[in-house]
């Protein structure tokens, strides 16, 4: 259950509530009731677990989980189940009578660009939330982009990390700048579009604006626009190495990185992250030597989308957050356009 400024839990955003939406809350559709919208989480109607966008917004004290979409009529029966919320087949079978001031994209990655042109069209939104990656080309993007400006409509991509309180934490431990650069390894799975653009995405919120790229070695392409490859990445404070795990290997996603002041963990997608500070003194060949505190930098990617629409709601409030932009999302296709030959 979501937790209010006085940082008492709050009731009133549970699933199940009397009516659609009380005025002071913003009005949610989620469109795609897949593992993100909707099963991530599946049997946990607590704030332990929050994993998935309709679970999420449900909690949620200033927003409405209005209505769901998707092909499958399972996952409509189980959204209906499990949130007492109608759910439909398709945009086109939802009624005039309904309307949204946020939608969610969580529909496979092929059909983004056209759900959001439809939703955009239909309902004129006040912002929207889309799962990565927008979209398999860098036309996909500026598609969105131009309607965005013409519509004065919020786009934000669902790039988890940079909401998590503990990503906060581990830039202030970093404190990367000219005189301190950072040199790291990502070790990801799963296609650079899809899991290696998490990383990316992180590490231009830690490092800064990126350079530029070299593609090391490429191990296979997908149909769909993806691929593995090892790739070096410089930004602006540092420079990664992208090492890519085969197509039959376990799904793991790791980064290490190392600067002047430490050398940090990255593990398990965020799950599990350490900071190893270096003393203050360089050695006398010029090294600096561990101190040998470990500290346990505490995530919450458990519940993640939480955080997510914890930002979500301070930008319809006005305040700015770390949320990423069509902007930023333009960079990561950029770089993978570059890439893909």
């Amino acid at each position: 259950m979501p937790v209010t400024n006085s940082g008492q839990i709050s009731r009133k955003g549970q699933a199940g509530k009397d009516q659609l939406s009380r005025k002071d809350q913003y009005r949610v559709l989620v469109v795609g009731l897949g593992s993100i919208g909707l099963y991530y989480d599946w049997g946990c109607d607590t704030d332990e677990k929050v994993l998935t966008h309709s679970h999420a917004f449900s909690l949620h004290e200033h927003f409405a989980l209005v209505a769901g979409v998707d092909p499958s009529a399972q996952a409509q029966s189980d959204f209906q189940q499990r949130f007492n919320r109608p759910a439909f087949s398709c945009l086109d079978d939802i009624p005039d009578s309904l309307s949204f001031d946020v939608v969610v994209i969580a529909n496979p990655t092929p059909f983004h660009v056209e759900t959001f042109l439809s939703v955009i069209n239909r309902f004129n939104p006040r912002c929207v939330l889309c799962e990565k990656p927008v979209g398999y080309s860098l036309q996909d993007i500026e598609r969105i982009s131009q309607q965005c400006v013409r519509t004065c409509t919020d786009f934000f991509v669902n790039y988890i990390r940079r909401s998590d309180p503990g990503t906060r934490q581990i830039k202030q431990y970093l404190a990367l700048g000219d005189e301190n650069p950072a040199r790291g390894v990502v070790w990801y799975s799963k296609g650079f579009v899809h899991n290696g653009s998490h990383f990316v995405d992180l590490l231009s919120f830690l490092l800064g604006d990126f350079v530029s790229a070299n593609v090391v070695e490429v191990h296979s392409k997908s149909p769909n626009g993806d691929f593995l490859a090892d790739i070096d990445l410089s930004f602006r404070h540092g420079r990664v190495s992208f090492k890519s795990l085969g197509a039959n290997m376990a799904n793991y996603n790791s980064l290490e990185l190392f600067c002047h002041k430490g050398w940090l963990e990255y593990k398990e997608g965020g799950r599990k992250v350490c900071w190893h500070p270096n003393s203050d003194m360089p050695a006398q060949d010029g090294y600096y030597l561990l101190s040998g505190g470990n500290l346990i930098i505490p995530t919450e990617m458990t519940r993640y989308q939480w955080h997510v629409v914890q930002d979500l709601h301070r930008e319809l409030q006005g305040e700015r957050t770390d949320l990423c932009r069509i902007s930023d999302a333009k960079i990561i296709h950029q770089i993978v356009n570059e890439l893909v030959v």
